[in-house]
């Protein structure tokens, strides 16, 4: 049992603690606000968390020395910032000051972490930081409702995020990306009470998956249009010299579709069997949204094929400003519940990564949505969220836990092809990397693709094999005790 001695219970505090140590991991805890009480606990503590102000600590170290059945206990000590106790959302504390810190035990947890790596609330505590706030900030999102504030109807970017705009060297700034920072503070706290690499892993309740999703933002490139406006975009191919036009030309004869879901996610489905897929079913059409006819999207053995292989979700359009009880994704909510014949679909991504907190969030709740995949960064690969393990979602403006699981994707093709516009045998090599990572951890991976990325038509003709291999991945090492 991990035992937390607060000068104050909260519920940030609790909420955070379960994160770290309960939701993942089979770690007992107790939260307690006196160190007497650890005398009358039924079970012995593997180590003691003093989690305070200085002062309050330091009462509390005069009481356990005088105590000598605690003195075998690990004890850590951790000075509270004030985040966890405070209620709502301060400015000084979506920009908190960010410094770095060394931990000299990565060595021994498998772990090929960098020299230093940034953390916020920095103090004189054992560790030189306020370890819970920071892990707190990272999963709530913190800085994120700030954003919102400032920036209503933008989706937030990595470039957004305090630690890119920080004047940090460029490995730190790489290492926040490359490295999920809460699960990195988890081990330095395991490490801190005597727990070991080998114990952590034995305390796992999950073994890691790599976990392909599909977005499907246009179901079919040339089918379910209307024949003028086919034509129309023949004639804009041809005169731009595109190489769609043969593309065009040689559906016209074959009618064979290259983003057509049998010939592209068909095929990777069957290759993995945690695959999420993620249908968009709005009518809007604007350079955002162009979904052919929804009634078109599950022709033929379409359904049944995909119903098997997948787990299916709704791809919620672009809502800036999502209204409390009409939004638009309640209507495309019952468009794919009506098309997949399947009353009880639970899971989504919003399109184009476009959401805020807590309003979208929110509106998820309202719909019955139950998980969601959207927590990762459109413009770059790495972790938003600090973490490659499934969170709940913490609702600052309601301080509570809400029942909305959080799901985050690391890697995503659009993100290496057209924002980070690298090549696909780079993109493999971070997949790879984050793979190594993530496997250690003992996380989940999970990356995004398009079926028209896995279409091997332009212009995703030579980035198509890269994503297929993906899908053929898993972990290999040994990640819980007894497996």
């Amino acid at each position: 049992m991990i035992v937390v001695v607060t000068h104050k219970k909260s519920a940030r505090l609790n909420y955070i603690i379960k994160q770290l140590f309960v939701a993942q991991h089979q770690f007992g805890i107790k939260i307690i606000e006196n160190t007497e009480e650890i005398d009358n606990l039924e079970v012995t503590p593997t180590g003691i968390f003093l989690y305070g102000d200085n002062r309050w600590i330091q009462e509390q170290r005069v009481k356990l020395q005088a105590a000598a059945t605690t003195l075998s206990f690990p004890i850590t000590e951790i000075i509270a910032e004030g985040l966890l106790e405070s209620v709502g959302i301060f400015e000084n504390y979506i920009k908190p000051t960010i410094s770095l810190k060394t931990w000299k035990n990565a060595a021994k947890w498998e772990a090929n972490l960098p020299e230093e790596l940034p953390v916020i609330f920095s103090n004189e505590s054992s560790l030189g930081f306020d370890a819970f706030s920071m892990c707190f900030w990272i999963l709530t999102r913190y800085e994120e409702y700030g954003f919102a504030q400032k920036h209503p109807g933008s989706r937030f970017l990595s470039t957004d995020s305090i630690w890119l705009n920080a004047n940090l060297p460029k490995d730190v700034k790489n290492a926040v990306l490359g490295w999920p920072l809460v699960d990195w503070i988890r081990w330095m706290l395991m490490d801190s009470l005597g727990i070991t690499a080998n114990e952590e892993k034995a305390h796992r309740k999950h073994t890691g998956k790599i976990i392909p999703t599909i977005d499907v933002d246009i179901a079919l490139k040339f089918g379910g249009r209307s024949i003028t406006r086919f034509l129309g975009s023949t004639v804009r191919d041809l005169l731009n010299l595109r190489p769609s036009f043969l593309e065009r030309i040689r559906y016209l004869f074959t009618q064979k579709d290259p983003y057509c879901l049998n010939d592209t996610v068909i095929t990777a489905l069957s290759t993995n069997p945690n695959t999420q897929l993620f249908i968009l079913c709005s009518n809007k059409n604007d350079k955002e949204h162009k979904q052919i006819a929804l009634e078109k999207i599950f022709e033929g053995r379409i359904l049944s094929e995909v119903k098997a292989l997948s787990t299916l979700g709704i791809h919620p359009s672009i809502e800036k400003a999502p209204k409390k009880n009409d939004s638009a994704w309640l209507l495309e909510l019952k468009s794919l519940k009506s098309l997949s014949q399947n009353p009880h679909i639970q899971h989504s991504r919003f399109h184009y990564i476009h959401f805020q907190l807590p309003g979208h969030y929110k509106t998820l709740l309202k719909m019955g949505i139950k998980q969601d995949w959207s927590m990762g960064f459109p413009d770059e690969i790495g972790f938003r969220a600090g973490t490659c393990f499934p969170f709940q979602w913490y609702n600052l403006n309601a301080e509570k836990t809400e029942e909305l699981t959080i799901h985050s994707f690391q890697i995503m093709d659009v993100t290496c092809k057209n924002y980070k516009n690298i090549k696909p045998e780079l993109s493999n090599t971070y997949f790879l990397q984050l793979k190594q990572i993530i496997e250690v951890i003992g996380g989940n991976l999970c990356f995004v693709v398009h079926n028209e990325s896995l279409s091997y038509s332009y212009p995703w003709k030579n980035w198509s094999a890269t994503f297929e291999n993906w899908f053929q991945h898993s972990f290999t090492i040994k990640q819980k005790g007894g497996q």
